[in-house]
């Protein structure tokens, strides 16, 4: 009975050791396969890794389209950067306004701005104070009050009426038919008769001059130095006296 059961044991101690060494040899195969597949596994890895990345390219018909890059030199403008802040605009100061006009000078009230002639205010004297500023002064031809004179201008009317009465006796803004007192007679004569006057008399140093305009009677006289310069006239619509009416009714008979 001992010698069996120490063969028993021995042979169960033999096949122990013959599991023990077949498992560790099949250990080390599955090791070494495991080994190569993971080599072969590290091999394919660089391979699909490159798959990977590469950009597939678009199939027929695709709506994808490459944006190509602006050449260097091209006249494509680059994006502007949100940060950076735009320049600044100078406003011109509305303050300063540019012009190369001069600014004209105001005429003082009350003071003409250039000289007027008698013959375009016939009709209508009464303006003229208000536009040569002329100043109220004695009566010199009537009794009223319409009276005025500047330098040496003199107008008066007679309200109510229609007549009035003119004289200029030293130099000023009010021209007769364009002549002022120093300048030549002729220098008035001239437009007197272009306007419709008729030379009345002639004594050397003065002249009348007659007119009708509107039905209106009109008397001038001037008066003048020996070289024949104007030195005073005066006018007035309302002439008296048979021998001129005598001389206007033939004016209009004409």
């Amino acid at each position: 009975m001992g010698e069996k059961r120490w063969r028993r044991w021995m042979f169960l101690l033999t096949a122990c050791m013959a599991a023990v060494i077949s498992g560790g040899c099949r250990t080390a195969d599955n090791s070494s396969a495991e080994a190569q597949g993971s080599s072969v596994t590290a091999e394919a890895t660089p391979a699909e890794e490159q798959d990977a990345t590469e950009t597939p390219e678009p199939t027929e018909g695709s709506d994808a389209t490459e944006t190509p890059e602006p050449a260097e030199g091209s006249d494509t403008a680059a994006a502007p950067n949100p940060t950076e802040e735009p320049a600044a605009t100078e406003t011109p100061d509305p303050a300063v306004t540019l012009t190369s006009e001069p600014t004209p000078e105001l005429t003082p009230a009350g003071e003409a701005a250039a000289a007027v002639d008698i013959k375009d205010y016939l009709e209508s004297y009464e303006q003229l104070p208000e536009l040569l500023g002329m100043e109220r002064g004695e009566a010199w031809q009537f009794s009223g009050d319409d009276s005025y004179v500047k330098d040496g201008f003199a107008l008066e009317w007679l309200d109510g009426y229609g007549i009035f009465s003119a004289k200029n006796e030293s130099p000023s803004e009010v021209l007769l038919y364009g002549a002022g007192i120093g300048d030549p007679v002729s220098a008035a004569q001239e437009g007197l008769v272009q306007s419709g006057w008729v030379l009345y008399s002639d004594l050397g140093e003065q002249y009348t001059y007659i007119a009708v305009f509107n039905d209106q009677n009109f008397y001038l006289d001037i008066s003048a130095d020996a070289d024949g310069c104007i030195t005073d006239w005066y006018l007035n619509n309302w002439p008296e006296g048979e021998f001129v009416a005598e001389a206007y009714d033939g004016l209009r008979n004409q």
